[in-house]
């Protein structure tokens, strides 16, 4: 089997790099042909991704979801969007492993990896309005959401998901509202002083804030959720909430479901998808139902 093995040496304060030993140790006695892409030594490694992803059989991402949803975006651009991929989540929020089952490093041995099948998995495809076309496998986010990862990227590795909590406070001060006027399958909706507007396929964002507990990568739908007219001291309280990753209710919180989602240009400048920052807005989100062939443990 042929398998590129994409890392992050500064994910989670050198758990990436220890992951790595793991997983080469783990698939050694299988004669594999297995080539290491470095992120840091390789800052480009989605266009190698894109570009030899026809010589590999499988890939394994080792890393943050913004490793991943590197891997994810050059294996769907490339001539080969079939190659399945795999996940050890090392980074600091490890938001798409709490949806979607991931390895642990020392699990992929005695053949298990091997014996492992693809799932195929939905994604959100999504229409930047420099006309690029990007992918998030688990959440894309309009506003406060987005404004925080950016800021908690620049934070120590040693804080973990505390980083997300603090960017949001550092980005909620002063509050930046933003009016929302969006298509949602057809149904047009417009909202006034909205917070966030996030785009989701899978559950947890910010460190394991669940913006959307019901939400299943695998049901050909997107969840969509808006935070308008919010108090900062009543969203504070509401944390508690949000990380149980229990449905719940709230007047500011605003929530849809459906294929495809269409944007009016807004008044904010921060979007990202999966927490990388994306450099124009998104005016077209759809799910792109099972377009990603994910391997879990079984």
């Amino acid at each position: 089997m042929r398998i590129a093995i994409v890392f992050n040496p500064g994910s989670g304060r050198r758990a990436a790099t220890t992951s790595l030993g793991q997983v080469t140790s783990a698939l050694a006695s299988h004669n594999h042909t297995i080539e290491v892409f470095d992120r840091v030594a390789e800052p480009d490694f989605e266009a190698a991704i894109r570009r030899e992803a026809h010589d590999f059989d499988r890939v394994i991402a080792i890393g943050g979801d913004g490793t991943l949803n590197g891997v994810v975006n050059g294996v769907m651009t490339s001539d080969h969007p079939q190659l399945p991929i795999a996940f050890v989540p090392t980074g600091r929020g490890k938001d798409t492993a709490r949806a979607l089952t991931s390895w642990k490093a020392e699990a992929l041995g005695d053949g298990v990896f091997e014996a492992a099948e693809a799932v195929p998995t939905d994604l959100v495809r999504i229409e930047l309005a420099s006309g690029t076309t990007r992918y998030a496998i688990n959440v894309a986010n309009i506003g406060l959401a987005a404004h925080a990862a950016h800021l908690a990227n620049g934070m120590p590795r040693w804080l973990g998901s505390l980083s997300y909590v603090l960017g949001a406070g550092r980005a909620i001060v002063p509050p930046r509202e933003f009016a929302v006027r969006m298509c949602i399958d057809g149904d047009v909706i417009a909202i006034n002083n909205a917070l966030l507007l996030s785009v989701c396929n899978g559950r947890a964002m910010g460190g394991g804030i669940y913006i959307a507990p019901e939400a299943d990568q695998h049901d050909g739908l997107l969840d969509i959720v808006i935070a308008a007219n919010a108090h900062l001291g009543d969203l504070a309280l509401q944390l508690p909430k949000l990380k149980s990753g229990k449905p719940f209710d709230h007047k500011a919180l605003h929530r849809w479901r459906g294929e495809e989602v269409t944007l009016q240009p807004t008044s904010t400048t921060w979007f990202d998808a999966d927490g990388e920052r994306l450099n124009t807005q998104p005016l077209k989100l759809a799910v792109a139902a099972g377009a990603v062939n994910w391997i879990a443990p079984q």
